[in-house]
């Protein structure tokens, strides 16, 4: 079982662990990032195995829209 953390990044922050980010609002909310912006969350993740996994996984799931329907318009 993979653990991870999931935070909202704050500017100017550094993490130490591997780390992706993720979009949380417009229309390409749950887009994973490799660089931060300001409306993200922070996924952070044991191993650097765990994070790509994690990052490939979240990238299939916005591709497949499944975040969609929680935006509203």
């Amino acid at each position: 079982m993979q653990t991870f953390i999931i935070k909202t990044h704050q500017p100017g922050k550094t993490y130490l662990q591997p780390h992706f980010f993720v979009l949380n609002k417009g229309l390409n909310a749950g887009k994973p990032l490799k660089k931060p912006c300001p409306n993200c969350f922070v996924i952070i993740a044991k191993s650097v195995h765990s994070c790509n996994h994690l990052f490939h996984l979240t990238l299939m799931l916005q591709i497949g829209q499944f975040f969609k329907v929680d935006l509203l318009y």
